[in-house]
């Protein structure tokens, strides 16, 4: 089956600038069976905003969530359909800043737009020049990327990450230093990345 620029918008834009702009809301509707019509309801904005000649290869059914505390703060993972091309996105991980009730309060009292409420996390996969210098990764497992965006749109590459299984995933954002709420983006000096 063909790729579309679907699976890219959906992770790279649609759903970062939700998760950017109304936090609370999106990780309390990835956590409810509300998810699915909310896929849909992104998803549908993207086949209007795209030519008409790219279809869509997955629906809203075909995104899996799970959400968790990961080391005290809520995160939500999502799963994406099997990417096709480099810089498609394996995982998603919308991280809180803030334990629970902080994270509550904060998105309550309308927290400046300066100073974000998440984290946005992706696990992409690796362009054919990173996959021929990865050595981790077994030969029939495609080389990941490890990636984050900003609140301010800005994306960086962190490097490898693991291999695409949502257990290896969130085994890996468990091994991240956690960034402190008032962090700058793009992290200076080692402030936060893997602890080994």
């Amino acid at each position: 089956m063909p790729s579309s620029a679907h699976h890219y918008h959906f992770t790279h834009t649609a759903l970062r600038q939700l998760a950017f702009s109304t936090p609370r809301e999106l990780l309390d509707a990835l956590d409810s069976p509300r998810c699915e019509g909310l896929f849909g309801r992104l998803l549908h904005r993207i086949d209007c905003e795209l030519w008409e000649g790219d279809s869509r290869t997955f629906g809203s059914s075909d995104i899996k969530v799970s959400s968790l505390l990961l080391k005290e703060r809520p995160c939500a993972i999502l799963q994406m359909p099997e990417p096709e091309q480099t810089g498609e996105a394996y995982f998603v991980a919308i991280w809180s800043r803030y334990d629970q009730g902080t994270f509550v309060q904060k998105a309550i009292a309308k927290n400046p737009a300066d100073q974000p409420l998440i984290d946005y996390f992706t696990l992409e996969r690796a362009s054919g020049l990173t996959r021929k210098c990865h050595q981790s990764a077994p030969q029939s497992q495609s080389p990941t990327c490890f990636c984050s965006w900003s609140h301010k749109g800005e994306h960086r590459n962190h490097g490898t990450g693991p291999v695409p299984s949502f257990d290896q995933f969130v085994k890996f954002l468990g091994g991240f230093r956690l960034r402190e709420p008032d962090d700058d983006f793009p992290p200076t000096g080692g402030a936060w990345g893997p602890t080994n």
